[in-house]
């Protein structure tokens, strides 16, 4: 998304996201108006319907790749076990090279440089 300043970016993302509710209007996902729905609603939409991709990682450094991965999962009842987590985790670290770096790499801690490095074995 591309804008001058205060053109409504961050607020746009942020509607998406289902972080800010729409002060007029109605915001539909999936055929759902977001706008009626209470928090725990919301959540559960989030949850399971909205991806959120930061410039700046945002990785915990007391946390290895894989747990970083596996921190949201956490967020998520869905009633599958810590175990399906970490296979989700597993592939969705697969997922962000062709050629799967070596099994520990997912185990290390983020570097200062980010955790795209880590997990992209650069």
């Amino acid at each position: 998304m591309v804008g001058r300043s205060g053109s409504g970016k961050t607020t746009m993302l942020d509607l998406m996201g289902l972080l800010l509710r729409p002060t007029s209007g109605s915001l539909y996902i999936d055929d759902i108006d977001t706008s009626k729905l209470g928090d725990r609603e919301l959540a559960r939409m989030r949850a399971h319907r909205v991806g959120f991709v930061f410039q700046e990682y945002n990785l915990l450094s007391g946390l290895n790749v894989l747990e970083n991965v596996m921190l949201p999962l956490r967020y998520v009842k869905d009633g599958k076990s810590g175990q399906a987590a970490r296979c989700r985790a597993h592939r969705a670290c697969r997922a962000q090279r062709p050629d799967p770096p070596p099994p520990d790499r997912a185990l290390r801690r983020p570097g200062a440089a980010g955790g795209h490095r880590e997990i992209n074995g650069e």
